[in-house]
């Protein structure tokens, strides 16, 4: 098992921890590498996110979706700015 990646952001004066790490479960069901990615508001602690309302957000994304979007911070960047 590989260790989580924990990366920072600060996005609209709130400061977000992003956690990425590999997904066995999905890899293993789809036949291609995916990769857990959490999204959570630390400081102010729960504040609401356009993705999360109470500054928590988890979900399974391929991995070459993340590659593709520049990493982890990148990806989470841009999902902010689209929502």
């Amino acid at each position: 098992m590989t260790q989580a990646a924990i990366h920072s952001l600060n996005w609209n004066g709130i400061t977000l921890e992003i956690k990425v790490e590999s997904d066995q479960l999905s890899s293993r069901l789809t036949g291609e590498e995916h990769t857990t990615i959490e999204v959570k508001s630390l400081n102010p602690l729960h504040a609401a996110l356009p993705l999360a309302e109470r500054g928590f957000y988890r979900d399974s994304v391929a991995a070459s979706t993340l590659r593709a979007a520049g990493g982890a911070v990148a990806y989470v960047d841009v999902m902010l700015a689209a929502a």
